[in-house]
């Protein structure tokens, strides 16, 4: 049996999900104002103020058996054993038992209002300090996570172009996207944001993370890899490319 160990890094991995151009939560319980997406939606999913949602239609129960599957395993990563970063053998993480938001990570589109069924996450940690892979699956319907995938990938392309983005939650803060080619791994679309500090208190200016979504079975599977400056070198995305394959072929 694998052994989990509490992540040392669970602050930090937070603060970077918490900020972006617009932050927006996707949790009913913590209500924030949406950002004004650059364009029209398409009407089947049209992206809406949490505060606005009813209670009740995010539900938290865990995933139920026949999507757990879905996961990663440890001995998926063993082709990278060999790599810088050491992918420890024991390398299953504990995030504590709130799931993590992935608010706000396309700069200007919230991601994750599709209502959902049951959500869980497990998470994986190459080495004592990173890089850290967290994937996240909820069971939304094959419908909305279509669509969610579909709308994201022209707002990541305008984030792109708009160069530094500065954030609205940490002064000092700006945040750069860049889109990733994931046509490998059907149903998904893939981006780096790179976050650059004016005056950072451990010496490192920039932090890079990689973000992918897929659409695979009736779930949306939400993917971050990276997120630790000390290590962030070792946070290509061929990583994540692979482990994304790897669950698209589950």
């Amino acid at each position: 049996m694998i052994t989990s160990k509490r992540l040392l890094l669970v602050l930090p991995v937070v603060a970077l999900l918490l900020g972006s151009c617009a932050e927006t939560s996707s949790s009913p319980s913590s209500p924030t104002t949406s950002a004004a997406v650059s364009e029209t939606p398409s009407p089947e999913l049209t992206p809406v103020d949490p505060a606005d949602i009813p209670e009740g239609l995010f539900d938290e129960k865990p995933l139920d058996g026949k999507y757990q599957g879905l996961f990663l395993k440890v001995e998926d990563f063993d082709n990278y054993l060999d790599s810088p970063a050491g992918w420890r053998t024991d390398a299953e993480e504990e995030l504590g038992e709130e799931p993590l938001e992935f608010v706000e990570q396309s700069c200007d589109f919230p991601v994750g209002h599709a209502p959902w069924r049951g959500r869980e996450q497990h998470a994986w940690n190459a080495s004592q300090f990173g890089p850290v892979m967290v994937q996240q699956i909820r069971h939304t319907g094959k419908k909305e996570a279509d669509v969610l995938i579909e709308q994201i990938r022209p707002h990541i392309e305008s984030c792109q172009a708009k160069g530094k983005v500065d954030s609205s939650m940490y002064e000092g803060t700006s945040y750069t996207y860049e889109l990733v080619d994931s046509t490998s791994v059907p149903g998904s679309v893939m981006w780096k944001r790179t976050s650059h500090f004016e005056n950072p208190e451990d010496g490192y200016d920039t932090n890079v993370t990689y973000v992918g979504m897929m659409s695979k079975k009736d779930c949306l599977i939400l993917f971050l890899w990276g997120m630790t400056p000390i290590t962030q070198e070792f946070a290509t995305p061929e990583i994540l490319l692979d482990a994304m394959k790897t669950v698209s072929e589950k």
